[in-house]
């Protein structure tokens, strides 16, 4: 009797050493604040390199302060911003790959998955909508001028994560402020020379994307394997009360 405890406690100390360690996820959550300069242009949006230069494919801005997963990305760290020409407003699933991505942190990946219309994010589309409820663009005015904002939706990965399946989703504000003028004046300038230079401040939050994990094979087998001893074992007790 006390040979078959002992094996029996051997099986389950050697199924208890052989069970995987669960992978720890690194949850992607923080926040980024920028400043840079972009170039609107009726068919796309142009991230100027160093706040003055157009060109691309892509732009340039600085990080001003960032928090969480992103707090290694130090103050005026560069990030590299994707053009984004003729790009739809208001489809989700675009899935843009290095929408942004930043030169000290070269594994993160923000991947564009929505550019939210003004109709999607506007409060009062009668008031901020000036380009209508399909422009990427609202509006909101106050005393000291108007700000225009563009806002957008996606997801973001990091090669360098000890977790390979770790994703967040993001949330990002671009806004830049014109001092002293209204929506028309703006839109007027717009008009008389097809485009229009403005710089900006943008904030990115990330939230954790919740991932049902998924026991790994090992795991599964161990458990079967435990789960039959123990119903062999009360057959055997059964059949002794039996008798």
């Amino acid at each position: 009797m006390n040979m078959r405890k002992t094996i029996y406690r051997a099986i389950a100390v050697a199924t208890l050493a052989i069970l995987p360690a669960t992978a720890q996820a690194v949850p992607i959550v923080g926040t980024i604040d920028l400043i840079g300069a972009v170039r609107i242009t009726p068919t796309g949006i142009d991230w100027l390199t160093n706040g003055t230069i157009p060109g691309g494919p892509t732009g340039t801005a600085s990080v001003v302060t960032s928090t969480g997963y992103f707090a290694p990305l130090d103050f005026l760290d560069q990030a590299v911003e994707l053009d984004l020409d003729s790009v739809p407003v208001g489809v989700s699933g675009l899935n843009i790959s290095g929408f942004e991505t930043f030169e000290d942190m070269p594994g993160v990946n923000f991947i564009l998955d929505t550019i939210l219309s003004c109709g999607q994010v506007s409060a009062n589309p009668a008031v901020e909508c000036f380009l209508g409820v399909n422009s990427a663009f609202r509006f909101s005015q106050d005393a000291s001028g108007t700000t225009v904002i563009m806002n957008f939706a996606g997801f973001v990965t990091d090669s360098n994560n000890p977790d390979p399946l770790a994703m967040s989703s993001f949330d990002a504000k671009f806004s830049a402020t014109f001092l002293n003028q209204t929506p028309a004046q703006i839109l007027t300038a717009f008009a008389a020379q097809g485009y229009v230079d403005a710089p900006y401040g943008a904030q990115k939050a990330t939230i954790e994307i919740p991932v049902t994990e998924v026991p790994e094979p090992a795991t599964m087998l161990t458990f079967g394997a435990g789960t039959a001893l123990l119903a062999a074992h009360r057959r055997r007790r059964a059949k002794k009360a039996a008798k």
